[in-house]
Formats: structure tokens, C-alpha cells, sequence
């Protein structure tokens, strides 16, 4: 036994390391890394166990238990405050209400959804509510991979020699970056101070209530932080994200340039997929942000990928309906054979 679970665990460790070496912009990274995280954790509970050391087992297995138990109310405690937070400071709207939401819809689903199930017994709406909830379990997974993915893609053990840093435009102040952008943008000097022959791509557009494009106010502050021109190029006709990574492609010297994209870190990892859609191999680098205004911001970025992926995720659905609904059927069939 403990042989084929060291063989599983190594197979699995393989599988991590060659999506991390080879394609990281992937759920599968995600998965990979908790998949070898829970083989080795059984692994080491049983060869303790072989050894008779049941103690730290035990121990061990209690502390999972805690935090996996109060891990929903951390949760809704961080989704509420970071949602107040930053609606005290930044004004009701849409976009700011998404991380209290989040937290209501937490508090629903742990108390009021299964008081709805109890109430649904032995009916029609029974099934209705197993199938809500198998969607609802589908979501909850795939944002915790997708957080996880996120995180791993931040981390860099090597970095490679680069050509270019794309760092993403935000808002601006009138003329000026907002501390949001200036973040980006410390971030990638911090970065040209490490390799000194790379170039920063400084990509945004103008808006509508912005005096001068962002990848212009973004080269005035790169400039007044001391970096030389030539290591400057400006990019001032992207709108998103998309074409901020298409348009400063555009503008490299070669095609293959190395590059990585620069942003904050709750948004590298969906600007890293769009890259990757467009055929474009880089790395990213994340700028720190203030948590309340990360969180929100990240389930932002998770709605835009369930958009940017929505054609796989809807045939995973429609296949998943389509099972749980002949599911349904057959054990309804079976159920008026036997009475």
C-alpha cells in the first residue's frame, strides 16, 4: 500500500512539475498541485501509521478538520468586511458590491439553502435543488483552482532573461496614475533594476474622463522615477486588457521576444490567458494591492474568466444536465418498478 501511494505521489509530483515547466497558464496547474498536496499528505499519514507514530496523525487530522470547519465562517467574515471596506471608501456601485454580495450569498447557501432542501423532500423540487447545489459545488471548486492557479503563477523560482515588460494600464486621475497603476508600475522598475537591458511597454488608451492616455501618464511617472527613456515605449490605443497584450506585442522588435506582463496580482493570471489565446507565450509578474480592494477585484477576475472560458464551461453543464437529468429518470423509473 504504501508502495503504490509513494508511486502516486511521485507521478503526481512529475504531472505538476512539468504543466508548472512547461504551460502554467492553466486550471490544470491548480489541480495538479492540491492533487500531489493530498498524495502526499496520505503518504505521510501512512508511513507514520506503518511506524505506529498514530499520534501526529491524529493531530494533524484534527487541525484540517478545524480550519476546514471554520473556513466558511472566515470566508463570509473576510467576503463582508472587505465588501464594507471598500464601499465606505470608494462609493456604492456595481463593481464594489461584488465581495459583499459573495458574502451573503455564502450565508444563504450555508443556512438558508439547505432549510429549502429540507422543506423539498420526496418532490419534484428535490431534484431541482441537487442539481442547483451540484452546480453550485462545480462553481465553489473551480474558483478554489482557479485561486490556487493564480497564486502558482505569481511564483518564480527562475527568472528568465526578458525583453520587454507590458505593464497593463488603470484608470488614471486626470493626468496622473492613481496609486493602483503606480503600483504596476513600481513593480516593473523594481523588475528593470533586476535585468537593466529590458524595455517597459507602457499600454493604455485614453478614456473618456482621462485627460491624456494612461500609457502616456505611465511613462511621465516611469520617467520621474528615473528610468532612462530608451527603456520607455508607450502603447496609447488599448481599451482592455486583450489588446493592451496584442497591441504592445505589435510594438516588439521581434516576434519572439520574451516577455512577461506586469499588473496586480489578482488580475496577472486572466491577463496571462488572454495572452495565451492570442498565441503568445510569457510570464507575469503581480504588484501588491490593499486587500479589501484585491479581494473584490478577484471575483471580478474569476467572472471574466468563466466569460473568457464560457464555451467549455457551458458544454461541461449541458453534458453534466443531460447525465443528471437520465440520472433522474432512471432512478424515478426504478423507483415506480419496485412499488
Amino acid at each position: 500500500m504504501f508502495g503504490f501511494l509513494t508511486m502516486a505521489c511521485l507521478m503526481v509530483g512529475m504531472a505538476f512539475a512539468v504543466i508548472y515547466l512547461k504551460e502554467p497558464r492553466t486550471l490544470w496547474l491548480g489541480s495538479s498541485f492540491l492533487a500531489m498536496v493530498m498524495t502526499l499528505g496520505i503518504t505521510l499519514a501512512t508511513f507514520l501509521i506503518t511506524l505506529g507514530q498514530v499520534t501526529p496523525v491524529l493531530i494533524l487530522a484534527i487541525i484540517v478538520g478545524l480550519l476546514l470547519f471554520f473556513l466558511p465562517t472566515i470566508i463570509i467574515i473576510v467576503f463582508l468586511s472587505s465588501g464594507v471596506t471598500i464601499i465606505r471608501r470608494e462609493g456604492l456601485r456595481l463593481t464594489n458590491i461584488l465581495a459583499f454580495g459573495a458574502g451573503l450569498m455564502t450565508i444563504a447557501y450555508l443556512t438558508i439553502w439547505p432549510w429549502v432542501g429540507d422543506m423539498t423532500q420526496h418532490n419534484v423540487m428535490s431534484i431541482l435543488y441537487a442539481y442547483i447545489s451540484s452546480l453550485a459545488l462545480y462553481f465553489i471548486v473551480l474558483l478554489n483552482l482557479y485561486t490556487l492557479t493564480t497564486a502558482l503563477n505569481l511564483i518564480h523560482f527562475n527568472i528568465p532573461q526578458l525583453d520587454y515588460l507590458v505593464v497593463l494600464g488603470a484608470g488614471l486621475d486626470g493626468d496622473k496614475v492613481t496609486p493602483l497603476l503606480a503600483s504596476r508600475i513600481d513593480k516593473a522598475i523594481q523588475l528593470y533594476h533586476r535585468q537593466p537591458s529590458v524595455q517597459l511597454i507602457m499600454t493604455g488608451g485614453q478614456g473618456d474622463d482621462e485627460l491624456v492616455s494612461e500609457g502616456f501618464a505611465m511613462a511621465n511617472y516611469a520617467l520621474e522615477k528615473g528610468l532612462p527613456c530608451e527603456a520607455v515605449i508607450v502603447e496609447d490605443k488599448a481599451v482592455n486588457t486583450e489588446e493592451n497584450i496584442a497591441f504592445s506585442h505589435q510594438l516588439m522588435a521581434k516576434e519572439e521576444a520574451k516577455f512577461a506582463v506586469v499588473s496586480n496580482n489578482y488580475h496577472v493570471f486572466r491577463a496571462l490567458l488572454l495572452a495565451r489565446e492570442q498565441g503568445l507565450k510569457c510570464i507575469g509578474f503581480g504588484a501588491k494591492t490593499k486587500w479589501y480592494f484585491a479581494i473584490n477585484a478577484f471575483i471580478r477576475e474569476f467572472i471574466g474568466y468563466l466569460y473568457l472560458k464560457r464555451k467549455f464551461h457551458l458544454i461541461v453543464i449541458t453534458i453534466f444536465t443531460i447525465g443528471f437529468t437520465l440520472l433522474q429518470a432512471l432512478i424515478i423509473y426504478i423507483n415506480q418498478y419496485i412499488d
